[in-house]
């Protein structure tokens, strides 16, 4: 399922006009980049919402925040969960680094 239509679920949005669309689109667009800064996530160790279904849940759930106009409250609600996923990027960050790190001095 395509995130924009899991979006749209998890608001029950179960209309669609040329507005809704245009709204849901900017939040997903919107929340994806601040949860991509709240994880912490970097080009060389992406987010990937469609494998990471902890990092997807907490995406979801913050787009259902800002489509409720709640999204202030989005981090007190959900802070153990986003600091356990960030901790996760934290790790793989530091891997790459590694890897890179040896690789260039062998």
């Amino acid at each position: 399922m395509e995130l924009i239509d899991e979006a749209k679920e998890r608001c029950s949005i179960t209309w669609s006009d040329s507005t809704t669309d245009s709204r849901i689109t900017n939040i997903v667009s919107e929340a994806t980049a601040e949860m991509n800064n709240l994880l912490g996530s970097s080009s060389a160790s992406p987010v990937d919402y469609t494998a990471d279904l902890m990092a997807r849940d907490l995406l979801l759930n913050l787009i259902l925040y800002k489509w409720n106009e709640q999204s202030e409250k989005f981090r007190d609600a959900y802070q153990q969960e986003i600091v356990e996923c960030r901790r996760q990027y934290d790790v793989a960050q530091y891997e790459t680094m590694l890897v890179a790190t040896t690789e260039v001095s062998s």
